[in-house]
């Protein structure tokens, strides 16, 4: 089936997430996904990619499904994004 009319727009707020993710923990954000496994994310939540597993899932992955479940919510505090959870 093809993707979701939003699906692009989806990827960007995960590309967003990723960096943010990455950044805390100081590893490059390539080693927890790449455009390819936030594209499959952005269309199914049981997507078959490293990020969904192990400590990838704990660091982007659970973050990444709630973003996309409208549960937490990206904002800009100066130049820093956070996330913060929707109540």
């Amino acid at each position: 089936p093809p993707p979701p009319q939003n699906a692009g727009a989806v990827v960007e707020l995960l590309k967003v997430l990723l960096k943010a993710r990455a950044e805390e923990a100081g590893v490059a954000s390539k080693l927890i996904a790449n455009v390819a496994d936030l594209e499959r994310i952005a269309i199914d939540d049981n997507a078959k990619v490293d990020a969904l597993t192990g400590w990838r899932r704990q660091l982007f992955g659970e973050d990444a499904l709630k973003l996309k479940r409208g549960e937490i919510a990206l904002v800009l505090n100066g130049a820093r994004v956070e996330v913060v959870e929707i109540e």
